[in-house]
């Protein structure tokens, strides 16, 4: 980017095909193994009412799910928003309410974010995108008014699921 502006363009940026932020998100599951459980959720116990000791394979999933809407927004999210511009805090609070389960981007044309936040011109529109994807919650699509999430700032679903499926269709191709 070669703009000292203040506002940078959204011109300024580069434009991807794919969401280059899915490379720099690296998520893994941990698991421990405890040495005195050799069986998948063995639990020790007497077995009949007498003295000997034994193993049970107890083997069960449990899913708790909150059911009221939500979107996560990391640490870093956070300490980015400062940075942002007036009309760049007002887009990311449009965004908040639209965002999809799972979604890697989003469509934000003129109209939607002039209507919404009462805007007369298109230039607060396109300050407030620059400003978001100048400090890294988005990145330019190569299609007009399309943008990529960066799930390391916000996201609403399972970026597990999401980002190694993803990462899964971009080896393939």
């Amino acid at each position: 980017m070669a703009t000292n502006n203040k506002y940078p363009k959204l011109s300024d940026f580069p434009k991807f095909d794919q969401n280059p932020f899915l490379s720099e998100v690296e998520l893994k599951r941990n698991f421990k193994e405890n040495e005195n459980d050799k069986l998948n959720g063995g639990l020790r116990g007497i077995l009949n009412g007498t003295k000997k000791e034994g193993y049970v394979q107890i083997i069960f999933e449990n899913e708790f799910r909150d059911s009221s809407p939500f979107i996560k927004v990391y640490a870093k999210g956070f300490t980015n928003l400062p940075k942002l511009c007036k009309s760049g805090i007002e887009i990311f609070a449009l965004l908040l309410p639209i965002l999809e389960y799972n979604q890697t981007e989003i469509y934000i044309p003129e109209y939607y974010t002039m209507e919404k936040c009462g805007w007369s011109t298109k230039k607060n529109h396109y300050r407030g995108l620059g400003s978001l994807v100048k400090n890294g919650y988005l990145a330019c699509t190569k299609s007009p008014n399309r943008y990529f999430i960066n799930p390391q700032m916000l996201f609403k679903g399972n970026r597990l699921t999401t980002i190694n499926s993803a990462k899964m269709i971009k080896k393939e191709s």
